[in-house]
């Protein structure tokens, strides 16, 4: 890890420990481990972007019961099956402003304004979202209310379907034979029935 990064997170990581969330630097994510088998996940990704660091906040929320089901099927390899998201993306794409929540990190002046923008992000953005999406009937509603629209929270349509016909499922959704209808000719469509 690059050491301003690590700067970021020795800062950071306390802040986010008073609500219960512990870094797994492997996977740049910290995670609080909810009841009924619920995880919430703030990413801190980064990458290289010309000379700088960029450093791009994420959420995701994990759903055991979900995941369990998907990956019956799912072609994941087995190390990566505990770690999977339900629902989430970068902070940008939810709110749809492809310029903001990405922060560059050149320098050590650079880990405290970084640390306060993630800070912020958390804050404002992450805890709603957790708050708004992590149990079964929200993942549904977020999903399948409007199959045919794209939707930031599973971008690829593959998952989107998957998980949206699993949540429907469990919640008993009333259209659900409807959905599958629509699920399985949106994925037909990709790669030529790769899916």
């Amino acid at each position: 890890m690059n050491r301003l990064l690590k700067s970021v997170h020795q800062e950071l990581g306390p802040r986010l420990a008073k609500y219960e969330f512990s870094f797994r630097p492997a996977v740049e994510v910290y995670v609080r481990n909810c009841p009924e088998g619920v995880s919430q996940l703030f990413y801190v990704r980064s990458y290289k972007s010309g000379s700088s660091l960029v450093v791009e906040p994420g959420v995701g929320i994990r759903i055991d019961r979900i995941e369990e089901i998907f990956h019956r099927t799912s072609g994941f390899e087995a190390e990566y099956q505990p770690t999977t998201p339900t629902i989430g993306a970068e902070l940008w794409r939810l709110e749809g402003q492809p310029q903001a929540f990405r922060y560059r990190l050149n320098q050590e002046g650079d880990v405290g304004l970084v640390t306060e923008e993630l800070s912020r992000a958390f804050a404002e953005k992450a805890l709603p979202y957790f708050e708004s999406y992590s149990t079964v009937e929200a993942v549904d509603r977020l999903l399948n209310e409007a199959p045919m629209e794209k939707t930031p929270h599973r971008v690829m349509d593959w998952l989107r379907a998957s998980t949206g016909i699993i949540a429907a499922k469990m919640t008993g959704r009333q259209n659900y034979d409807e959905l599958v209808a629509v699920y399985r000719k949106r994925v037909e469509r990709l790669d030529k029935g790769f899916y």
